[in-house]
């Protein structure tokens, strides 16, 4: 029970006058740490020195978020932690290889029907467009399973975008090879699909190789 400083009288825990002479009973700051009562105002706990009250307070305000540790450079950009569901550098760089991918079927799906466009143009209904088809649909397919796994990559999900780039480098060797004499548009087409899938391909390894 705090006594008045003036009159000496006991008053109730909590009070902040006398009930006697009225005088203000200044107020007790109790320790959390080893619960020692300490005058108001204190900063400090005069046993153990913990900071007390509102300077506890303050303390706790202006202290530096926990950041979980260290950064770690090469995942998410060194000096800053990642942000829940962003993807780290390495697959950012496979999902923009995955879309530039996508670019090489779209151009060669416009050669390829030009192809058999003029293949008709020329031979009409004895046109053997057999071939043009083939590489339509197989630039259909292939295209969109690279647009499917660059959706699943942005959620995370490396296995359809490691099938995917596995297709696009065969596909890129063994076009590269048959059309090697058809020009620069193609070698440059088909070179660039398999130079872009093996890259893709490499940082997908190096993404999932363990950290030492």
């Amino acid at each position: 029970m705090p006594a008045c400083v003036k009159c000496g009288l006991d008053n109730m825990a909590g009070s902040r006058f006398c009930a006697g002479c009225g005088t203000a009973i200044p107020l007790i700051s109790r320790c959390a740490s080893c619960g020692t009562e300490s005058p108001s105002g204190s900063k400090f706990c005069k046993k153990c020195g913990a900071v007390l009250g509102a300077a506890a307070q303050s303390v706790a305000r202006t202290a530096p978020p926990l950041t979980g540790g260290p950064a770690i450079p090469g995942r998410a950009g060194a000096g800053a932690p990642a942000r829940p569901g962003a993807l780290s550098e390495n697959l950012s760089k496979v999902k923009m290889i995955l879309w530039a991918c996508i670019g090489f079927y779209a151009v060669g799906l416009y050669l390829n029907y030009s192809s058999m466009s003029q293949l008709r143009a020329y031979y009409g209904q004895f046109a053997d467009t057999s071939t043009s088809w083939f590489l339509i649909i197989l630039d259909v397919a292939l295209g969109g399973l690279t647009a499917y796994a660059a959706m699943e990559i942005a959620k995370g999900n490396v296995k359809v975008a490691k099938m995917s780039l596995v297709a696009n480098a065969i596909l890129g060797a063994i076009a590269t090879l048959l059309f090697f004499k058809s020009g620069i548009i193609s070698i440059a087409l088909n070179g660039g699909l398999l130079v872009a899938a093996v890259w893709g391909r490499l940082l997908i390894s190096k993404e999932e190789r363990p950290l030492v």
